[in-house]
């Protein structure tokens, strides 16, 4: 199994880059093969972020959004 790490260090609330001396502030999203570590300028920001709802946990989705109905298509 191929495992990856991704950084980000743009802090996604300000949408500024975060300096490599200020990589204080970090929080780790993932599932442990596939996460990645983000950057916040400030603990403030990095609090912002995760008081943030989560809108749709997509580990929990469990329906086929496939649509194998040819309704609506344009036959020609």
């Amino acid at each position: 199994m191929d495992c990856n790490h991704a950084i980000c260090m743009t802090d996604p609330i300000s949408g500024r880059l975060v300096n490599t001396e200020m990589k204080r502030f970090w929080v780790m999203e993932g599932d442990g093969c596939h996460d990645f570590t983000i950057y916040f300028e400030s603990e403030e920001n990095k609090s912002a972020y995760l008081a943030v709802a989560v809108e749709r946990d997509e580990g929990s989705v469990r329906v086929n959004l496939e649509n194998t109905v040819d309704e609506g298509i344009d036959q020609g």
